[in-house]
């Protein structure tokens, strides 16, 4: 009876054992699940920030194309001002009938 309670004993530990480790797996099992859904969470948070990033970069480039745009056209205007500048002091002795002395 000695050997028999000794073997039955022995299995006793084996089943808490085993019945140990399958909880522990279950528990890695759930971390490991809740682990997944906090990354697929995480990137889906980093494909919004990558998307608004990319947003704010078109729109930084259209804000500076725009801006290379209405300085090109104000030099444009500033160029043609001052070909009428340069002409204005001549343009007025012709209107008013001045000649130089010959």
């Amino acid at each position: 009876m000695a050997k028999s309670k000794a073997s039955h004993n022995g299995n006793g530990r084996l089943e808490d054992a085993l019945r140990s480790m399958l909880q522990a797996r279950a528990s890695l099992l759930q971390t490991q699940a809740a682990f997944q859904a906090e990354m697929a969470a995480f990137g889906h948070r980093m494909d919004d920030f990558a998307r608004r990033m990319d947003e704010h970069a078109r729109r930084m480039d259209d804000s500076e194309r725009i801006t290379a745009e209405r300085f090109r056209r104000i030099e444009v205007i500033l160029l043609d001002h001052s070909r009428v500048l340069e002409r204005l002091p001549e343009a007025v002795r012709e209107k008013i009938g001045f000649k130089p002395p010959q």
